[in-house]
């Protein structure tokens, strides 16, 4: 039970976006950096080859990942760094079947599977849905439990850099690419 003065909202959609967002830039760091050690030369050209693929190749890669970190530390690297806690309806670690059943529900029903016009719309309905019922459908249905606790400063402040960086990495990589 939290105390009164830790205490925060327990709908907190936009927490829940930046933990999955920070996710997201964990499973690029650790699928394309496995990848690009363990097959240098062939790196570049799976990239430019199946560019347009590769994103979907790697959410499924990572829900896996992210299912295994959900069964066995009951987080992921967002998750903890925003204090975002994932648990079935009697507060236990999710096993790796619901985690996997989670983070692909999560994929399809919250963000669309990443189709151009679903992913215009979809997270508007799953926000909204969150905010007027207090829980996200994958949630409901899975009896998924999401709890909060105060972020901090420190962590915040973390989460920010991370965010800037990656912003600021992409901008340059992509101005390199256009030069």
């Amino acid at each position: 039970m939290q105390s009164e003065e830790n205490a925060v909202p327990q709908i907190r959609p936009w927490v829940r976006y930046w933990a999955r967002f920070l996710d997201g830039i964990a499973a690029n760091f650790i699928i394309l950096g496995i990848w690009a050690l363990t097959f240098p030369n062939s790196f570049i050209n799976l990239v430019i080859k199946y560019g347009i693929y590769m994103p979907v190749v790697m959410y499924i890669v990572w829900a896996f990942i992210e299912a295994l970190l959900l069964s066995t530390w009951g987080t992921t690297p967002g998750k903890w760094l925003l204090k975002v806690m994932v648990r079935d309806q009697n507060g236990n670690k999710l096993t790796f079947d619901k985690s996997l059943y989670r983070s692909l529900s999560v994929w399809a029903l919250g963000e669309g599977c990443w189709f151009y016009l679903a992913y215009m719309f979809v997270p508007m309905f799953s926000y909204a849905r969150l905010v007027s019922r207090g829980k996200t459908y994958w949630d409901d249905k899975g009896g998924f439990t999401v709890t909060h606790q105060k972020i901090g400063s420190l962590r915040s402040t973390i989460a920010a850099v991370i965010l800037i960086g990656v912003f600021v990495l992409t901008t340059l990589e992509y101005s390199s690419i256009k030069s």
